[in-house]
């Protein structure tokens, strides 16, 4: 089995992956702004837990890691920091409600929105408070940090940019819909959908609107950007694939079930799940259909890849590791709730957030 997987990894390797996600940190939702969910260290796929920190309520945002520590909030209202190591939590901030939203990492501060309106920037290290912001409307969005700035959407449909020293705001931006996917962020511009049914492309640093395409569907997903194209999930079961430079319709796929994951990349495929409970590799360039293997319920997280090999958690209480060439299952741990939270690999370890009420660490068998 590890020959066979290392031979798979320098293939992937030969076929263009970027390392997007250091060995020792996973600073955002997806690993970094362009949501490519791809670290280059293989792990597994036989894993073992090695902790687990209990909340007081489910935990469906995604951890980020940095500075030996992880991050995530919980619908209990706390926004946790845990040494990633030993499972201690380091420091707990207490807000006004839930905390659904990914946090995002720069410098020395960690930012996330909650359910209570406000933005909030923490000292990473202690813990300690530096600014909060009212928005509109409570935040379900993940922050995308962009040069100096950091972004995040809200339910009343706006997305607003904050200086992230200063907590400043330099501008916002009103759909007609909630906001609930994280922006992508890549060469001076900013990529999101909106409940309205479109999918946006700003300018990073003013907030004017560059082009505006309609979906099928409203959009609760966030979009993953390539070298030309960006791709994107909606409500409807349609992965849209668009040109970054215009927004033109480049292909429409039908994947049967709404979706709320980003698609991972995986050489020239793109790989995420569905409503449906299948999780499906697709050619990046033509949507052509690659391989799907199915679970025992919804997938609504996003993946994220290590070398080979995919983990992914489902509705159905499961955390998968698949095959990226092949679609065959190599490993599926129980965590007996539902997962809703993207997996962060760093440290050469793999960390998520369980519904019931946990987030959990694992290292490699061996």
């Amino acid at each position: 089995m590890r020959e066979l997987l290392e031979s798979r990894l320098a293939a992937v390797e030969a076929a263009g992956l970027r390392a997007v996600a250091g060995a020792s940190q996973w600073p955002s939702f997806g690993g970094n702004a362009r949501h490519e969910s791809y670290s280059p260290t293989a792990l597994g796929p036989g894993l073992r837990q090695v902790w687990a920190v209990r909340t007081n309520g489910p935990v469906v945002a995604s951890p980020v890691v940095g500075k030996a520590t992880v991050y995530v909030g919980s619908r209990d209202g706390i926004f946790y920091a845990v040494d990633s190591a030993r499972g201690e939590v380091r420091w707990t901030f207490h807000t006004g409600a839930r905390i659904e939203g990914t946090a995002a990492l720069a410098d020395d501060s960690v930012l996330f929105g909650s359910t209570d309106k406000h933005l909030y920037s923490l000292e990473a290290l202690r813990g300690r408070e530096q600014w909060r912001l009212l928005l509109p409307g409570p935040v379900r969005s993940p922050c995308t940090i962009a040069g100096d700035l950091v972004v995040v959407g809200d339910v009343a449909g706006n997305l607003t940019a904050v200086e992230v020293h200063t907590g400043k705001m330099r501008w916002r931006f009103a759909t007609e819909g909630e906001i609930l996917s994280a922006p992508a962020y890549a060469k001076g511009r900013l990529y999101f959908g909106s409940w309205d049914a479109h999918l946006y492309a700003l300018d990073a640093e003013s907030g004017e609107q560059i082009w505006r395409t309609s979906t099928g569907g409203p959009i609760a997903a966030s979009p993953t950007i390539g070298e030309h194209l960006m791709w994107c999930g909606s409500e409807d079961g349609d992965l849209y694939a668009l040109d970054l430079e215009d927004g033109e319709m480049a292909w429409i796929a039908d994947l049967g079930g709404r979706i709320r994951g980003f698609p991972a990349i995986v050489g020239d495929m793109l790989l995420l799940g569905s409503g449906t409970g299948k999780v499906h590799a697709l050619k990046q360039l033509t949507g052509e259909r690659c391989w799907q293997t199915r679970t025992g319920d919804e997938v609504l997280a996003s993946a994220a890849v290590a070398g080979p090999v995919a983990y992914l958690g489902s509705k159905d209480g499961s955390l998968y590791a698949f095959d990226c060439q092949t679609g065959e299952v190599l490993w599926k741990h129980s965590t007996v709730y539902g997962i809703y939270s993207s997996p962060a690999l760093a440290e050469e370890a793999l960390f998520i957030g369980v519904s019931y009420y946990y987030v959990a660490a694992f290292r490699p068998l061996d």
